[in-house]
């Protein structure tokens, strides 16, 4: 974590003040339990738990991807827009690792959590009259074929379809992958478009499947091997295709 609460109440950020200039003792903002400073080689300074035993918002250590990217995008948002890094919201116990303009929780998902988890925390955000906005780190990129988990972070918009945002720390680059779809093999077929972090206003990045253009539109891939593809999957049962099979036969046409 990047943030604690001072002796005096008061939030210490680490990418606002030099390290030198901590003294005292820090605290976490939800449990309320001591922190202590870790500055090491590999990762960059950040606050932890002496346990985590008493705080229900930090279950794991953060990679250091994690906090390279949540630095990353606090400097970009700070250039033109109010952010804050790891707001605690009291109201309902949660801490979005940024919150833009007072009401845009930004969500950097960097490694695996339940679907369960993921829809009580979004669901958290709306009813109180937030809006979230998940981005995916290297552990959620979407490869052939696409897990449960990643459907759910799946967006949708009338201009580019389906659409997920990827952010590549090594890179620094956010990636956009809409019109996502899935051929007759079961593979993710999409457009991929790159902003370099840094690149014009965040906000307004992130407002790009919305916006009004030229309609997008994805290579046809002839693939000549797909009927004995299907052929295959009928031999050995596939439940998929052998209900597309029975649909077929049920409306007169021989799949």
């Amino acid at each position: 974590m990047l943030t604690a609460i001072d002796e005096n109440g008061q939030v210490v950020n680490l990418l606002e003040i030099e390290v030198k200039e901590l003294t005292g003792k820090y605290f976490c903002p939800s449990c309320k339990s001591e922190l202590f400073i870790k500055n090491g080689e590999i990762k960059m300074t950040h606050f932890a738990h002496k346990s985590l035993k008493a705080c229900d918002l930090w279950l794991e250590n953060e990679s250091e991807q994690h906090l390279g990217l949540k630095k990353a995008l606090y400097q970009w948002f700070k250039k033109t827009d109010k952010v804050e890094i790891e707001a605690y919201i009291p109201e309902f116990k949660q801490r979005p690792d940024l919150l833009v303009n007072d009401k845009i929780a930004i969500e950097i998902q960097c490694s695996h959590l339940s679907t369960k988890r993921l829809k009580e925390r979004t669901e958290n955000y709306q009813v109180h009259g937030f809006t979230v906005l998940w981005l995916m780190g290297q552990d959620l990129w979407l490869k052939e074929q696409i897990t449960e988990l990643q459907k759910n972070l799946v967006y949708f918009s009338e201009n580019r379809g389906f659409y997920y945002w990827k952010l590549d720390f090594k890179a620094q680059k956010m990636r956009l992958k809409s019109l996502i779809h899935e051929d007759l093999r079961g593979k993710i077929i999409y457009l991929q478009e790159e902003i370099p972090f840094g690149e014009g206003r965040l906000i307004e990045q992130l407002r790009l499947p919305f916006l009004s253009k030229k309609l997008l539109t994805i290579p046809l891939i002839v693939d000549l091997k797909l009927a004995e593809f299907i052929r295959r999957q009928l031999y050995y049962c596939s439940p998929k295709w052998l209900k597309l099979q029975e649909k077929y036969y049920q409306r007169g046409e021989n799949c």
